[in-house]
């Protein structure tokens, strides 16, 4: 009797000990299920806003393609004022050029004394190189402060005309120098000569190099000058349709 009453009460123990590992393993379960059930969530609540940022990624790369991006700054365009000072100094610049190459060099042979020639040439353009020198700067500072600010959308016309009006304003500098250390020696000296880059009866052989060497610098500045001109006003056109 004794002996059943003891096994009743073992079986009932169990009975007790799977009931409450049944619960505990309900609980469990139920924290697992809600744990899973939130990490999902936060991970469909992330992958969503990265497939928003994506989507908006895309939207303003289609937008770009398009030329129209209402959200971004306003583009900051070369002000008014860098402009006409850069026309300005070209053309202060390039027309001195002009005139004193085509114009003066070869009109002093009018003079009926070969020496007064070039001294005529020599005062001439030492009164103008400083007002070229001085426009020349003022273009190329133009120069670089247009292209540093350059349109949004650049054609591959607007990049070749700027690569181009770079080499032609470095140019124009260079053959600026070159002219007048070549004049130095061709005109500075009052030798007889027929012009500032043409030679008369008794002119030096050294001058007369160095008026060869100033009529190719005084074409390749002139070149540059001319240069200037067309691809500023493509880079001008371009911008205007960007």
């Amino acid at each position: 009797m004794f002996k059943d009453t003891l096994l009743a009460a073992g079986a009932a123990q169990l009975e007790a000990a799977k009931a409450a590992g049944a619960a505990q393993f309900d609980s469990a379960r139920h924290d697992a299920e809600k744990s899973f059930s939130k990490a999902r969530h936060d991970a469909e609540k992330s992958f969503s806003k990265t497939k928003k940022k994506a989507a908006k990624v895309a939207a303003q790369k289609a937008a770009l393609a398009a030329g129209y991006l209402p959200s971004l700054k306003p583009e900051k365009k070369p002000s008014a004022l860098t402009r006409i000072l850069g026309d300005l100094g070209t053309a202060i610049w390039f027309g001195g050029s002009v005139f004193g190459i085509l114009s003066l060099n070869p009109s002093v042979e009018v003079l009926d004394d070969p020496e007064e020639r070039g001294k005529m040439v020599d005062e001439a353009w030492a009164r103008f190189q400083p007002y070229g020198a001085a426009g020349l700067l003022v273009a190329f500072i133009a120069h670089i402060a247009m292209r540093r600010r350059p349109p949004r959308n650049q054609t591959e016309t607007y990049k070749i005309a700027g690569l181009a009006k770079d080499f032609f304003i470095v140019g124009a500098g260079i053959t600026s120098i070159a002219s007048l250390a070549l004049g130095e020696y061709a005109v500075d000296d009052h030798q007889p000569v027929d012009s500032a880059t043409e030679p008369t009866e008794g002119t030096p052989d050294d001058t007369q190099k160095a008026q060869n060497g100033l009529s190719i610098a005084s074409i390749a500045q002139l070149t540059c000058g001319l240069g200037l001109i067309i691809a500023g006003a493509i880079l001008a056109s371009e911008r205007d349709k960007a």
